[in-house]
């Protein structure tokens, strides 16, 4: 799937809403499952809103620390952002 979605139109800033779900082990279930707004691509990194203030936030993705299918999960890769559940929203700037 590359880097996630991300579609530019005229005069908006576009933002992406998501489910990351988070492993901390290969063979475990996720910890945690939340949804996040995108907020910018910079080069190969996904930055994230977060709200949440909590120090093990993720606040940035980058093209090869996620996957995008659970059967991937693997050692670096144990974010899976569910295809999915993305939604493109177009904001005014």
């Amino acid at each position: 799937m590359g880097l996630l979605p991300y579609v530019a139109c005229a005069g908006q800033r576009p933002r992406s809403d998501l489910s990351v779900l988070r492993h901390l082990t290969l063979d475990g279930p996720p910890v945690n499952r939340h949804w996040t707004t995108a907020d910018a691509l910079a080069g190969d990194v996904l930055h994230l809103f977060d709200c949440s203030h909590e120090a093990e936030a993720i606040l940035n993705v980058r093209k090869d620390s996620f996957v995008t299918r659970a059967e991937d999960i693997c050692e670096g890769k144990l974010l899976h952002i569910q295809p999915y559940t993305i939604r493109l929203l177009r904001l005014p700037l």
